[in-house]
């Protein structure tokens, strides 16, 4: 089983309005990225978070229901997580990311390739804003 890693007061979610953004995570378009988020959003709002290695709980350890592998599907999702948290920014991220994770696409995909669907996946999320 997996442990539990985050908590949150529920106050502190109120009074900053925070929430899961609907748009990521299963079983939307945008398949990961739901937890990223919400911490990034507390980071924004100054909210302190703080690293406990204590266990909360426990998870059932199961299969995933998306991740099949870095493939067009994952690069697309992340280009979209990223483009969500970043902004105008992301594109330098992808750019580290595909360069870094080579080694674990690159039998199905160039560069460029990883790349443009990470785009893709930024140009979804800039489509759902707009």
């Amino acid at each position: 089983a997996r442990t539990s890693e985050i908590a949150f007061r529920k106050s502190f979610i109120e009074k900053y309005n925070i929430k899961f953004d609907e748009n990521f995570g299963p079983p939307n378009k945008f398949k990961k990225g739901e937890d990223t988020i919400f911490l990034a959003d507390c980071l924004k709002n100054k909210v302190k978070i703080y690293s406990v290695d204590e266990k909360i709980g426990s998870v059932k350890n199961e299969t995933s229901t998306w991740f099949t592998g870095y493939n067009e599907e994952f690069l697309f999702c992340q280009g979209a997580l990223f483009y969500r948290i970043y902004g105008i920014f992301s594109k330098l991220i992808f750019l580290q990311f595909v360069i870094r994770k080579y080694g674990l696409y690159k039998k199905n995909l160039s560069i460029f390739a990883a790349y443009k669907q990470m785009v893709l996946g930024a140009k979804m999320v800039k489509k759902k804003e707009g």
